[in-house]
């Protein structure tokens, strides 16, 4: 899964006015004519690495007229695919436009974030289009603008979407929580929203871990905020530990590099440069009313790339997303995570995971079902299937504009399992 990750770049800066004072009124430029440098070497790589899918050669010389995309060897290869035509390439020129747009040197006012939430007003959490409305951000009005910025808050919002009372995992009639699901989240929310008294003591922060944490824990502080904002009473410290988090000093606290910020009385971020089996020791004891574990597309099931490790059958395509048997390969959960994945249950906090699209998400569930070294026993409580809060923007890879992957499509849950008197047959 490192290689899907690498195409995300979500959060490099976006604006790049083409001219000193001027906004760029037409959306649509083919990548190697783009008045944008960046996009222009873009389109460079893309034709440097692609293979046409038509002739299998490259470089890609020929650049879709539809979607300005370099797509084809040669113009006859274009001509013949009538699949990219029927299938990609209106995905790809939104894609194409929406870039433009981020660089188009307009102000761009779908990213000034609302404030403290007014605890009178209600939030809808059921959609991108309530969330937006109730909480009063900047008119967005335009699909364009919905998708850039779902793309920034996709996180945020699925943690918020997970634990908020009012979010669309909350009732266990209609969506996907189960039983276990449902006591173990509901453990949380009561410290989440639980209002203090004038002489009660301060509520212990919710932790929320991130292992394997990459582009999400280079979000600016402001849009980690909105989750707090939604959270009156709470308060959070998360935690982003992986080693592709950037941080330049060590920490004292855990012998690793890392860095801490005190963001608001409401929210600290702390980054750690390491794994989590490195970190794990130092945040016991845990507790399942104030911890839970967000894993951002790990690729449970992803062929681990470790050199010592079975890769795909020869001829087998990973940028197609295809779904084949577990054995056929060694999955990234024996190889990498198979020891992280079993600290992390055996704390019995709620563990989510995110995955890019329906391959990839059957593909991690299967894995786990499957490990060979996940020897912690472990319990749904999130069913599979489709996040409520995922990114609406496509994202594509230089190696191959087929692929193309929305960030947090899906999320899926699980604990390690608990017993307790009342769940264990005594013998007599």
């Amino acid at each position: 899964m490192a290689s899907a990750r690498r195409i995300l770049n979500l959060f490099k800066k976006q604006r790049q006015t083409p001219q000193s004072n001027a906004v760029l009124k037409d959306l649509f430029h083919p990548l190697p004519q783009s008045p944008i440098p960046a996009l222009r070497a873009l389109g460079e790589r893309i034709s440097a690495k692609g293979k046409c899918p038509i002739d299998g050669v490259g470089p890609l010389a020929y650049t879709c007229p539809i979607s300005g995309y370099p797509t084809h060897h040669t113009k006859e290869a274009w001509d013949k695919d009538a699949t990219h035509r029927n299938l990609y390439a209106s995905r790809l020129r939104e894609v194409n436009e929406d870039e433009h747009d981020l660089r188009s040197g307009r102000e761009m006012t779908e990213f000034f974030m609302p404030g403290i939430q007014d605890i009178e007003h209600t939030v809808n959490l059921k959609s991108w289009e309530m969330l937006f409305y109730t909480r009063g951000f900047n008119s967005i009005d335009t699909l364009r603008a919905q998708r850039h910025l779902s793309r920034l808050l996709s996180y945020p919002m699925t943690v918020a979407g997970v634990l908020h009372e009012l979010g669309p995992y909350a009732d266990r009639a209609r969506g996907r929580i189960t039983a276990q699901g449902e006591r173990s989240l509901l453990a949380l929310r009561h410290m989440l929203h639980k209002q203090p008294t004038p002489y009660s003591p301060p509520t212990p922060p919710i932790r929320v871990f991130i292992p394997g944490a990459r582009a999400e824990s280079q979000l600016p502080a402001n849009v980690w905020m909105q989750l707090a904002h939604l959270f009156p009473y709470a308060r959070f410290h998360v935690y982003f530990v992986g080693p592709e988090v950037v941080a330049d000093e060590e920490l004292r606290a855990f012998g690793l590099k890392g860095w801490s910020k005190s963001v608001d009385s409401q929210l600290t971020l702390s980054g750690i440069q390491g794994t989590w089996e490195q970190v794990h020791d130092a945040f016991y004891p845990y507790d399942p009313f104030t911890d839970i574990f967000f894993n951002f597309h790990p690729g449970l099931g992803f062929p681990s790339m470790l050199p010592e490790s079975t890769r795909p059958a020869e001829g087998l395509s990973e940028s197609r997303n295809e779904v084949v048997a577990f054995r056929e390969y060694t999955p990234q959960i024996d190889a990498e995570w198979a020891k992280a994945f079993n600290l992390m249950l055996s704390t019995k906090c709620p563990i989510v995971c995110t995955a890019f699209g329906h391959a990839d998400i059957k593909r991690d569930v299967d894995a786990l079902l499957h490990s060979e070294h996940v020897s912690e026993e472990w319990e749904s409580i999130i069913e599979p299937g489709d996040n409520v809060f995922g990114s609406q923007r496509w994202e594509v890879a230089e190696f191959d504009t087929r692929v193309m992957i929305k960030s947090n499509w899906g999320l899926w849950g699980v604990r390690g399992r608990r017993y307790d008197i009342q769940s264990v047959e005594l013998d007599d």
